[in-house]
């Protein structure tokens, strides 16, 4: 089974295009993906969707390093 979606929790001060960046897709498919229609929308602790084209096993996901399995604000979901 592999892994398809980030759950990004948002926080004051980041920018949307440096979220982007970090995963490699576009601020406006984040916004689109996440139901927002603006940016003003967007407050602290605002879920963003960010859905991946990857191959990544539960294995996978269970030996690869903190940053990949969520412990810096963003959950995956199958």
């Amino acid at each position: 089974m592999s892994i398809n979606k980030i759950i990004h929790i948002y926080r004051y001060g980041e920018r949307l295009c440096d979220i982007a960046k970090n995963y490699d897709t576009t601020p406006y498919k984040i916004l689109k993906d996440s139901n927002i229609t603006s940016i003003e929308m967007m407050s602290d602790y605002t879920p963003l969707i960010i859905n991946l084209d990857t191959k990544c096993t539960e294995d996978h996901q269970i030996y690869c390093n903190e940053e990949k399995r969520g412990c810096h604000g963003c959950y995956y979901f199958k």
